[in-house]
């Protein structure tokens, strides 16, 4: 978003509440800025006894002098926070359906924009696209793996069947919630898009048991075969480059 957009959002604010939002980020600066002055890297020469200088005038110029260079440090570390902050919520918007139209849209460019800003989110948008049409099938791949294969003395494979039963009960729930984003404390970190967490359970879970299980009976070759073709399905997804 350059500057002329965001001046004319920020102008569409009433006045009480543009002056709530600058005081809450003049207070984070101020903060950041004491703390990062105290440092010793921002300890700078003595610049001199000035013409006219009185009393401690000299020390507090220093200190003044070390504020604004920490100032502009902070401006550019505020910037980068920003900017990964951002694309963290354009990855969530794209999980949740967004098109690069639509965040070039809402970042107050175009989707050309968009794309090159934030590259691998081209590659989320098929994965979610993909994992849409196919929700059911992972479903019933994931339940013939758990029908045909039981924990035993392989500690490595019981405890991957206990993750993938779990992970796969937790998505259940969750679509079957009528909220697409969990907060709760069985989402990864607090949150999670459960479209994300589906793609997950392929990667993670389902490929896990893959590597560790032994077909034994024709119940078990048939699930292991559906989990593999599912693993390249998958796969061939999301490795595809960003276009």
């Amino acid at each position: 978003m350059d500057r002329r957009i965001a001046e004319t959002t920020l102008d569409t604010l009433s006045d009480e509440r543009y002056a709530r939002l600058h005081r809450h980020a003049l207070a984070t600066t101020e903060q950041l800025v004491a703390e990062l002055a105290a440092t010793e890297v921002l300890r700078g020469a003595d610049t001199g006894v000035k013409p006219g200088d009185v009393d401690d005038e000299p020390d507090r110029r220093i200190e003044t002098l070390r504020r604004v260079k920490a100032g502009r440090l902070v401006g550019i570390m505020l910037a980068e926070v920003a900017a990964e902050f951002t694309a963290g919520e354009a990855a969530t918007a794209v999980w949740l359906g967004a098109s690069l139209a639509d965040l070039g849209s809402a970042s107050g460019s175009t989707r050309q924009a968009a794309r090159k800003r934030w590259p691998d989110l081209g590659q989320i948008y098929r994965t979610r696209r993909w994992l849409s049409g196919y929700r059911n099938d992972i479903f019933h791949i994931t339940d013939l793996l758990l029908a045909a294969f039981t924990p035993n003395a392989d500690q490595a494979l019981a405890e991957a069947l206990n993750d993938l039963r779990d992970a796969s009960e937790v998505l259940r729930a969750d679509f079957a919630s009528g909220s697409s984003v969990d907060a709760g404390p069985s989402a990864p970190d607090g949150s999670g898009v459960r479209w994300q967490r589906l793609g997950e359970l392929i990667d993670r879970q389902v490929r896990r048991v893959g590597e560790l299980a032994t077909a034994e009976t024709d119940e078990a070759t048939f699930a292991l075969d559906a989990s593999k073709g599912l693993l390249a399905y998958y796969d061939s997804v999301t490795s595809q480059p960003s276009r």
